[in-house]
């Protein structure tokens, strides 16, 4: 992959990154100001977003350090469910920070996917939370 098409990538990658948090935090402060109800759903959901983001960056730097080791590797499959268990936002700054995960097309779309499927849970529980309040 040329370098000009790496950055173009890099760049596109970090705005969908950015957006994608940038609704995240937005849902949680609606709660937090609590024009969303209830608002816990909102503290349990940052929570779980914290620690498994702890948990899934540590992955990837593991995985990264032994794949320059040429060791035995975790499984893609486990670093998706870490990423599907919230730990999403830890992932994108791993793959930004460590470089690692950002090439291979399959793994990317369903690491896309995941964040997709984050967004959206977010989205209809703000949804359903202000059409619960009309």
């Amino acid at each position: 992959m040329s370098q000009s098409k790496r950055t173009t990538a890099d760049r596109i990658q970090l705005g969908l990154a950015g957006v994608a948090l940038l609704i995240a935090v937005a849902v949680l402060v609606l709660w937090q100001l609590e024009k969303l109800s209830p608002p816990w759903y909102a503290w349990i959901y940052c929570i779980a977003l914290l620690a498994m983001s702890g948990v899934t960056f540590i992955a990837y730097w593991i995985d990264k350090r032994k794949a320059r080791k040429e060791q035995w590797r975790i499984s893609e499959r486990t670093l998706h469910r870490f990423e599907l268990l919230g730990g999403w936002p830890g992932a994108l700054f791993a793959r930004q920070w460590l470089r690692h995960k950002t090439v291979k097309g399959s793994y990317r779309v369903v690491f896309w996917l995941i964040v997709v499927v984050h967004i959206a849970v977010i989205g209809l529980a703000a949804w359903m939370s202000v059409r619960g309040q009309n």
